[in-house]
């Protein structure tokens, strides 16, 4: 699940969090087909039967690989967008300092 909003700190965590949950998931999958990978290997099913199955795992592998690279630069571009909203909030609060200053001098 990902949450496009970086409007608060809560909401970033949540998705950060989540994402991980998501991920953690993903690769304890694909653990579980790589292991049943090296036990079709093992078998002593016929070639064709080893060569069908063995081609099916490597397809879902390569499709929970992709969707883990997706996860994770999901992760990082919400990562930078916290960031960039954090840093354009940081800069804004110091103009408004430096007016506030300006205008407190003038009185």
């Amino acid at each position: 699940m990902n949450l496009s909003s970086v409007s608060g700190n809560s909401a970033s965590f949540y998705s950060t969090s989540t994402s991980s949950n998501d991920t953690a998931a993903l690769e304890k999958q694909l653990e579980k087909l790589q292991t049943e990978l090296k036990d079709i290997a093992a078998s002593k099913e016929d070639e064709k039967t080893k060569q069908a199955k063995t081609q099916q795992l490597q397809q879902q592998i390569q499709m929970i690989q992709q969707q883990i690279a997706r996860q994770q630069a999901n992760k990082t571009q919400n990562a930078q967008a916290v960031q960039n909203v954090s840093s354009n909030n940081g800069s804004a609060a110091a103009k408004n300092g430096i007016a506030q200053n300006a205008i407190d001098f003038r009185v």
